[in-house]
């Protein structure tokens, strides 16, 4: 699996795409004007997206909508979407800048979608199996649908890819790519337009520590709220790397709202349960029974993903 994913299938990438550019120029070239036209500025759109072992790059795609704010909001895409923008999604033609990334190594024609750059915090730990390969321009998730299929399907279906990358699963999933296209111009769609939340959004009651955050202020949060334990203890829990080990069985959720932290769950796994040990809520901000709620839903998701990573790789993100 590794000499077809780090050989043969990086190899064929680069060069089925840069013949593709060549075969393509026309309609590529016919696109970008048509663009230049609506737009009066560059027909290409650039994103920070996150790719293989969690180095961030450039998506390049053609411009399908426009910047307009309401009281200094962005409108919905619907609402932003140009006419010609509704047929380059319907028929994925938005995408065909992305052989320029293939061609750089960024990305794969198969592979898990990439995502935001700001999601990343917002992974559990094995969700972040989904940056050991290449990102595509398709996967297993699209073929089962654009947005048909939630957050949780959509990276059961990525890491259901890595699990099982292979020659074969590649060429079905180009097959599977090709009728839905087909199928999508042939077809009326419901709403075409349709996107999923934010992923931030999705999760956005939670996240573990990070980096940047101040840690001292968040150990000595924790601290007030659970005087039973120990400082040296709170101090190695709050400055473990979350995503880098699983040899561990406590760890830390929290809010961070306007910058502060406003409530907090440190869990302990043990042989598959999950425990609660500590909580703090400031009700001013949050309803406890829902912020319980939701901290022990996810508790049990992370748990479940550390069971499975013990004997997994994971990358360093």
């Amino acid at each position: 699996m590794l000499f077809y994913r780090d050989i043969v299938k990086n190899f064929f990438d680069r060069l089925i795409a840069l013949a593709l550019l060549v075969v393509l120029f026309p309609v590529w070239a016919v696109i970008a004007f048509l663009i230049y036209l609506d737009f009066r500025e560059s027909p290409f759109f650039q994103q920070l997206r996150i790719g293989y072992k969690c180095r961030s790059f450039g998506i390049l795609k053609f411009k399908k909508m426009r910047e307009i704010y309401k009281d200094g909001k962005l409108l919905p895409e619907e609402e932003r979407m140009t006419r010609l923008g509704r047929i380059l999604r319907r028929f994925s033609l938005d995408e065909i800048p992305q052989l320029l990334n293939i061609v750089k190594g960024d990305m794969s024609f198969i592979g898990p979608r990439p995502l935001l750059a700001r999601y990343l915090p917002y992974y559990s730990p094995l969700e972040r199996r989904r940056h050991l390969v290449r990102p595509g321009l398709t996967g297993l998730a699209q073929v089962h649908g654009r947005v048909a299929v939630d957050w949780t399907q959509r990276f059961e279906y990525d890491l259901k890819y890595i699990e099982n990358l292979s020659f074969f699963l590649d060429l079905k999933i180009i097959f599977l790519t090709v009728k839905s296209v087909v199928d999508s111009a042939v077809r009326p769609i419901d709403n075409p337009l349709k996107v999923l939340p934010r992923f931030d959004q999705y999760r956005n009651f939670i996240r573990l520590p990070g980096q940047n955050d101040d840690l001292q202020q968040l150990q000595t949060l924790i601290l007030s709220h659970c005087p039973d334990f120990e400082s040296d203890f709170v101090a190695r829990l709050v400055k473990r790397d979350y995503f880098g080990k699983v040899d561990f069985d406590s760890f830390v959720l929290l809010d961070d709202f306007d910058g502060k932290y406003n409530s907090f769950a440190i869990f302990r796994f043990d042989d598959g349960s999950v425990d609660q040990i500590c909580l703090y809520v400031n009700t001013s901000v949050w309803a406890e029974d829902e912020m319980r709620k939701k901290y022990h839903d996810l508790a049990r998701l992370y748990a479940r993903h550390f069971q499975i990573l013990r004997n997994k790789a994971l990358p360093s993100c």
